[in-house]
């Protein structure tokens, strides 16, 4: 999801939900979040409640930029290896 909020700021938000971490920071005030989708769906409701802008970017199996993937890096490696 894009937030309208600073890197610091989502980190500061984002303390207490481990599932959920910035994936790109975009620009001074705009974030992309990133990570479990049901507590991004939370996260998203809460935020908009609070006035903050939030938008989901895309719709995709897998959070990339988050630690969703750790478990495919294994697969990852052993496919790049003869790059």
């Amino acid at each position: 999801a894009l937030v309208r909020l600073s890197a610091n700021e989502v980190q500061q938000k984002l303390r207490s939900i481990p599932q959920i971490g910035v994936a790109i920071i975009a620009s001074p005030n705009t974030t992309i979040i990133s990570g479990d989708i049901g507590s991004l769906n939370e996260i998203m409701t809460a935020w908009k409640h609070d006035r903050i802008a939030i938008r989901r970017i895309s719709t995709i199996d897998a959070a990339f930029h988050s630690s969703q993937l750790d478990p495919l890096i294994p697969e990852i490696r052993a496919a790049a290896e003869h790059l």
